[in-house]
């Protein structure tokens, strides 16, 4: 096999079946050498002739020696592999939120039937219902706000640590921060809005009854 990448390129032209070949040389380019070992930048560089960098690339003219400098469009420059990983983990972050919701609400309701004549004696001496609701509110909301707060800080923590091993640019994606701000927050509605049927039945005068 020659190990000269024209030459390569002429004999996979030369095979059967093949109509067209396109070939360019990829090198990286980098940048200085930081104290703690990680380089300043880095660039990937593509060299080839007009026509096969134009497969590359949209290029309005080209000659030879000429140089351009390609920036990938915001859409999904990621690799299928990490939007993969992504899906799955959003996938893993809506279940397990699902099941902390439904232990979050078996937990709120049996705490309501066993504070039952409590509640029922509260609205009965002028607590207003709405002020109990808040409370069902609160309650579900702090365990979901410290959980998410803990989350975002070991999260962001872990992936400067990650990112600073492999010498790529810190970035955060914030957009997936809010989503899962988000969905914690929809949990917690969620819990309350389930609950509040029950706290209207459990706070009617018949709640004062002992068997």
């Amino acid at each position: 096999m020659s190990s000269d990448p024209g030459d390569a390129l002429a004999r996979l032209a030369a095979s059967q079946g093949v109509t067209r070949t396109v070939g360019t040389l990829t090198t990286l380019a980098i940048g200085e050498e930081q104290p703690d070992g990680q380089f300043s930048s880095f660039a990937k560089v593509r060299i080839g002739d007009c026509a096969a960098l134009a497969e590359y690339a949209r290029l309005d003219a080209c000659a030879d020696g000429d140089v351009f400098l390609a920036e990938m469009p915001p859409g999904e420059r990621r690799s299928t592999q990490f939007v993969n990983v992504r899906r799955g983990m959003v996938v893993g972050v809506v279940v397990t939120l699902l099941l902390i919701g439904t232990s979050m609400l078996v937990g709120m309701l049996e705490q309501l039937r066993e504070r039952r004549r409590l509640l029922a004696m509260l609205v009965a001496v002028g607590t207003p219902r709405r002020a109990l609701g808040w409370s069902v509110l609160w309650q579900a909301a702090v365990p979901v706000l410290i959980g998410l707060g803990l989350a975002v800080v070991f999260g962001l923590g872990l992936g400067t640590v990650l990112l600073r091993m492999v010498g790529s640019p810190i970035s955060v994606s914030w957009p997936a921060v809010a989503t899962g701000v988000g969905l914690g927050g929809g949990l917690v509605l969620l819990v309350t809005g389930a609950s509040l049927p029950l706290l209207w039945r459990l706070t009617r005068p018949e709640g004062l009854r002992a068997e």
